[in-house]
């Protein structure tokens, strides 16, 4: 029931929502763009979750969204079961019990996990996966050390012990105000990052030419949209913020991006979207690449980003164009 008496937006075309349950994690990792902060529980963002009428997904983050498991059995409580719910965890706390709740709780389990040389000191027992019934894949940190070609074994060992096709998901050393990582990015990093995705495309598109699932390849899909001219995002807002998909925290403000202190909105007043596409650089309202870019990460406070898509997407192009077009796909 709602707390409070104020009437709540209706959002009509969100489909999915990220929530930030909060900033506490077991963990300390290097990179890490997180500041600790309090994040006060609103009661009525249970209840804004439960009208929204076309919402499919709701994706838990924290912190490590394992230690907010009261939250997160409130809010599936105030959904229908028709809803996923969703979490990127550290990996490092798939106990046993754990992983029974989250099998008891049809819960889709994804885990962060940066190979042997990684920044975080400590890395997921991958014997667990095999226990997790909605294991939905491998989200990373490339540095400088990632050793890309141990991280497709381990990707390989994943699908064959869970037998499922695994998302794969890249992300760069984010650098923001917060938290600029000057010491963590060089021009290695980005050399390594855009090798690493150049191979992580070629590798997604022989499994997609094998037969598997493109739902499963979001890079694949995200670039082979953009060759066939259907750009991914067709709303209002960037990447982090739009239409179809919100950043909110448990106190129920939207934030246009995870990495920043940046407010657009409330669970009341619904989402400001000239002031979330006042954020937009002028570079980019003018780029070729923006309907497939969108922004990667509008708090990003380099240029770094802007240079890696560009240069991956042109070795894309070169590399699968041709291989594209002979498929007809």
């Amino acid at each position: 029931m709602q707390e409070s008496n104020k009437p709540l937006s209706i959002l009509p075309l969100v489909e999915t929502i990220s929530i930030k349950l909060g900033t506490r994690c077991n963990l300390k990792c290097k990179y890490c763009h997180q500041q600790a902060q309090d994040i006060s529980v609103n009661e009525d963002v249970f209840s804004f979750l439960s009208v929204q009428p076309n919402l499919k997904e709701i994706r838990l983050s924290g912190g490590e969204p394992l230690l907010y498991k009261e939250l997160i059995m409130k809010i599936k409580a105030y959904v229908s079961g028709g809803v996923k719910i969703s979490m990127v965890s550290n990996g490092t706390l798939l106990s046993d019990d754990n992983i029974q709740w989250l099998n008891a709780n049809d819960i889709f389990y994804g885990v962060s996990y940066d190979g042997e040389s990684n920044l975080r000191g400590t890395a997921p027992d991958f014997s667990h996966i095999a226990k997790l019934v909605n294991f939905i894949g491998i989200s990373t940190v490339v540095t400088s050390k990632f050793n890309y070609d141990k991280f497709y074994e381990d990707i390989d060992v994943a699908m064959r012990i869970s037998g499922k096709n695994l998302v794969s998901y890249p992300n760069f050393i984010h650098q923001t105000q917060d938290n600029p990582n000057i010491e963590l990015v060089t021009e290695e990093t980005v050399s390594t990052y855009i090798e690493f995705i150049a191979n992580e495309l070629l590798y997604e598109f022989d499994l997609y030419s094998s037969g598997i699932d493109l739902m499963c390849l979001p890079f694949l899909r995200s670039y082979l949209n953009e060759l066939s001219n259907n750009a991914s995002l067709k709303c209002r807002g960037v990447r982090c913020c739009n239409e179809k998909h919100l950043r909110m925290s448990i106190d129920g403000k939207f934030k246009l991006c995870y990495y920043g202190e940046v407010l657009v909105g409330d669970i009341y007043a619904g989402v400001d979207w000239d002031l979330v596409e006042s954020y937009i650089p002028d570079k980019c309202r003018n780029c070729r690449f923006w309907k497939l870019c969108r922004n990667h990460c509008i708090s990003n406070i380099t240029d770094n980003e802007c240079t890696i898509f560009k240069e991956i997407y042109k070795r894309f192009a070169e590399k699968v164009g041709e291989r594209f077009a002979k498929q007809g796909i």
